[in-house]
């Protein structure tokens, strides 16, 4: 072969080799700044893009890194697994937190709809400066939220206590080599201690505080807790100096009237002027301090400063109790209401109502009237003309006339109050709402009253009298010629404008 055909043969070798090469996709740290621009951008575009941006971002490195060798190999493993690291945490943070709807809207409330976006992608920009210089700053840190918001502390709380409190603070960025100092401040911002245990990481997006008694010995009104992270950016929160719970009656909303039988709900209200909750607690009601029956309700707590009404089982004021002789009036009773626990229970925690319980109401019906009632027995039963039962009220309106009492002379002698000098105790007319029993002559039967002594008075019948009457009698020592025949003036002429007797009776029933 001359030497012209070998340096042609070389020169196409050349040219060949020169064409493969540059077909070839050469790897390097630009391939891997370029995988991470593009999920930068993928995520940017809406607040949920992260979702699939990160695993996109993983698969893209996975194909860099087995293209790569060298140092562009471990970068690229690295990142990696830092991304893989970065989804992980976000889902687990997202699912946690779709669970706490309210922590999220508060959290979404101090950094925007566009929570895990921002984490997401502030991170990715980290990775992309890691790649290009090892030295790359930490991403800053963005705190979010505390839960809770506040502490709230008892100043009188032993030394000795084992008592923690556990504050989550929510954000993005936060690493376990760049944490911050947990630390008290007084009013004036001014560093009264660090706290005794540093910040627990559980993820980028949460940090957990763990605070003890000693790190509040001697704290005043004002004091704040909190982070000063290295770049001394600070947040803190309120430490609030509680009070012991104190259960007070603030009110007791009881009617000034009852009805027996008719159910009574009272309301308590009840405040809490500690800043602590109360605690469970028992609310005792004696409806009638008379008879000590009590009514219990148990409640959970209140919570400090917060005042609440409660609805007491309602209660009936049975009539058979109180009224057994009905009555048309009221009684006055007293009703006590207590509580009982075992936190802030102390003065004013029991208060008292007076009230009226009156019987059931009392219909009025018309009064009956009878004429020339019988004279000629000790006693007759009306029953049906004067239906009476057990509970009513019965009264004598008014009665009067002239009866017959027979001998010679002038006989007729008044029904209600005669005028008879020579027997004092006859002629009488007498009334009776109870069963009769024997009796003899010459004498009021028993239970039964003269009517001049019951005019205008209310007679009830207990409720437990059995089968009651109503019997209307007479006075007399003879009875057989009583009546209401041949009329006369009357003895002294008591009768000369009466010929006939007349008993009027009305009924109150409930």
């Amino acid at each position: 072969m001359s030497r012209k055909a070998v340096s042609l043969a070389l020169c196409a070798l050349l040219l060949t080799a020169a064409a493969e090469l540059s077909a070839c996709n050469v790897v390097d740290l630009s391939s891997i700044t370029a995988a991470l621009q593009n999920g930068i951008d993928s995520a940017s575009r809406q607040s949920e893009a992260w979702r699939t941006a990160l695993p996109d971002l993983a698969n893209k490195l996975s194909d860099i890194e087995s293209q790569a060798s060298g140092d562009v190999k471990v970068t690229a493993a690295d990142t990696i697994n830092q991304v893989s690291s970065l989804r992980t945490d976000t889902l687990n943070q997202a699912d946690y937190l779709a669970k706490d709807t309210i922590a999220f809207a508060l959290i979404q409330a101090q950094c925007s709809v566009a929570y895990f976006q921002s984490g997401v992608v502030s991170f990715l920009r980290y990775l992309k400066a890691r790649v290009t210089n090892r030295t790359a700053p930490l991403p800053a840190q963005r705190v979010c939220n505390f839960n809770p918001d506040h502490l709230d502390l008892d100043p009188n709380t032993p030394q000795t206590s084992t008592k923690t409190w556990f504050v989550d603070v929510y954000g993005y960025n936060f690493f376990s080599n760049a944490l911050p100092q947990v630390q008290i401040v007084d009013g004036n911002n001014q560093t009264v201690r660090n706290a005794k245990n540093q910040p627990v990481p559980t993820s980028i997006y949460q940090m957990e505080l763990q605070l003890v008694v000693s790190d509040f010995a001697q704290i005043g009104p004002s004091y704040r807790v909190g982070v000063v992270w290295p770049n001394h950016d600070h947040n803190f929160i309120a430490v609030n100096l509680s009070a012991p719970a104190s259960l007070t009656v603030a009110g007791f909303a009881f009617p000034s009237g009852i009805t027996v039988n008719q159910p009574v709900v009272p309301r308590i209200t009840i405040s809490n002027s500690g800043t602590v909750d109360s605690g469970a607690f028992t609310i005792s009601w004696t409806p009638d301090s008379t008879r000590g029956r009590v009514v219990t309700k148990t409640e959970l707590s209140i919570p400090g400063g917060q005042t609440q009404n409660f609805d007491l089982p309602a209660y009936t004021y049975l009539q058979a109790d109180y009224f057994n002789l009905p009555r048309a009036g009221g009684v006055s009773l007293q009703s006590v209401v207590q509580i009982l626990g075992n936190a802030g229970v102390g003065a004013n925690t029991t208060a008292t109502r007076t009230f009226t319980l009156n019987n059931l109401p009392f219909r009025v019906f018309t009064t009956v009237r009878i004429d020339n009632p019988n004279v000629g027995a000790d006693w007759t039963s009306y029953q049906q003309r004067v239906a009476v039962k057990p509970g009513d009220i019965v009264t004598i309106v008014d009665a009067g006339g002239c009866v017959q009492t027979g001998g010679s002379g002038a006989t007729w002698k008044r029904y209600v109050n005669p005028d008879a000098s020579d027997e004092p105790n006859l002629y009488h007319g007498l009334v009776s709402i109870v069963p009769i029993m024997p009796f003899s002559h010459g004498s009021p039967p028993a239970g039964m009253r003269r009517i001049a002594d019951m005019i205008g008075v209310p007679v009830a019948v207990p409720l437990n009298t059995f089968n009651p009457q109503f019997y209307l009698g007479y006075e007399d020592g003879n009875y057989s010629d009583n009546g209401y025949y041949s009329h006369d003036d009357g003895t002294n002429n008591q009768c000369a404008s009466w010929s006939g007797a007349w008993v009027t009776v009305q009924i109150q029933r409930n």
